[in-house]
């Protein structure tokens, strides 16, 4: 397994490894083969070939950060509801002994628990808010990666059997496809011609 924080640039093939970059993988063009594997990256995948006749499966992935903050998203969200429950309940709990308290037959013992709970409703809106900034930043991450990522390319075929992932989304080439450019698109994975020339002027 290779891992490094930023680009990762390899001058031969890439077989049957595991090979993951938080930027790009570029691949040298003239011996660029991905076979095998698994390959992951931030930005942009580019090899030559990607796959084999043979159909080795091969794992292709682009931002794959994403489908980790919307993972981190979904738990967010889940504790959100549990503490709105919560807060719900104590709001009910208050308003009960707000009404005994306007009627004067609230107890100390009431008064002590009314303030006990109005200190934990507090808190859980505080931890609420918390939880909103952090949702609304990994939303806005996926957002990013969605507008910035450069897609995964083959200057040359990409064979049956690579399983094409790109912001959590997955499919699985079925044919032999010429000079590919994936890239996340709308709501879906979308097929363009790569063209090796807007390729290098996005790269530098």
């Amino acid at each position: 397994t290779v891992e490094a924080n930023g680009n990762i640039y390899v001058n031969g093939p890439i077989t049957q490894s595991t090979v993951i970059a938080k930027g790009k993988i570029i691949l040298d063009e003239s011996k660029g083969v991905i076979q095998g594997g698994y390959v992951a990256a931030e930005e942009q995948i580019l090899a030559t070939i990607i796959g084999s006749e043979l159909g080795v499966k091969t794992q292709i992935e682009l931002c794959r950060q994403v489908s980790i903050f919307r993972k981190k998203s979904k738990t967010i969200e889940d504790q959100q509801v549990s503490l709105l429950a919560n807060y719900k309940k104590l709001h009910e709990a208050t308003q009960t002994l707000n009404k005994l308290r306007d009627m004067g037959k609230l107890t100390q013992e009431q008064a002590e628990l009314r303030l006990k709970i109005i200190r934990s409703g507090l808190q859980i809106q505080s931890q609420i808010k918390q939880l909103e900034a952090s949702n609304r930043s990994l939303l806005e991450q996926i957002e990013l990666a969605k507008k910035e990522h450069l897609g995964i390319a083959a200057r040359d075929k990409v064979w049956p059997g690579t399983i094409i992932t790109i912001l959590g989304h997955s499919f699985t080439v079925k044919q032999p496809t010429t000079k590919p450019l994936y890239r996340y698109v709308g709501n879906e994975i979308e097929i363009f011609a790569f063209k090796e020339k807007e390729e290098k002027k996005k790269s530098t």
